[in-house]
């Protein structure tokens, strides 16, 4: 069973249920993050291009150049991203993915858990 993935978008880190940790780019944390903020992981076109404020005729290309690179870098880095187009909709995220921050990560360390 998968585990849960974490988006840092402050940090622009990317962290697989393995551990592995993938640097991420402004626009790539600001994708990630909208789909761990939506209930089904789920971002449409219009919504992933107004969170990157990107509207011109060519933007859904840029999203896809995007998302293609990030999945290209991930393999690289022995991570496979389960981020999959959703034709003419927009993207989904697959697995369990949550958005962190370090006031959550100060809060887990004070606790011990």
């Amino acid at each position: 069973m998968p585990g849960t993935w974490e988006v840092d978008a402050v940090k622009g880190l990317l962290t697989a249920p393995d551990g592995v940790v993938l640097k991420l780019a402004a626009a790539e944390a600001t994708v990630i993050s909208l789909l761990a903020r939506a209930n089904d992981h789920r971002g449409s076109f219009e919504e992933l291009l107004d969170a990157l404020d990107d509207h011109d005729y060519r933007a859904r290309n840029r999203l896809a150049i995007l998302v293609s690179r990030l999945r290209a870098r991930g393999s690289r880095n022995d991570m496979v991203i389960p981020l999959i187009g959703e034709r003419s909709r927009g993207y989904i995220f697959m697995e369990s993915l949550v958005e962190i921050s370090d006031a959550q990560v100060s809060s887990a360390r004070r606790s011990g858990t």
